[in-house]
């Protein structure tokens, strides 16, 4: 459910720590709205290997070497849009 879809067709697929934030901003996976209007801070492409399927598991499906987009959202947009709550589950992250 942390798949993407950029305005311009591309997935994308969320930083870790960015999708931890909004499903636990949201109540979980499942309660995650279908469109969300997200501050991109910048895209990074790269090759899926054994490390990226441990670290972007919602990508763990794709084939190695092919090309992942890792979407990482701004950080000062994300800490306005999550709760005090969700700040305070995540402040070590965050830190």
């Amino acid at each position: 459910r942390c798949g993407l879809q950029a305005a311009d067709g591309q997935r994308l697929f969320l930083a870790p720590l960015d999708a931890r934030l909004l499903a636990s901003q949201f109540g979980g996976w499942a309660a995650l709205p279908e469109e969300l209007t997200l501050q991109v801070a910048r895209i990074e492409a790269v090759a899926q290997s054994e490390e990226t399927r441990r670290r972007l598991r919602t990508a763990a499906h794709l084939p190695l070497r092919a090309m992942v987009g890792v979407c990482e959202l701004d950080e000062a947009w994300l800490l306005k849009a999550v709760n005090t709550r969700t700040r305070a589950l995540f402040s070590a992250e965050l830190a």
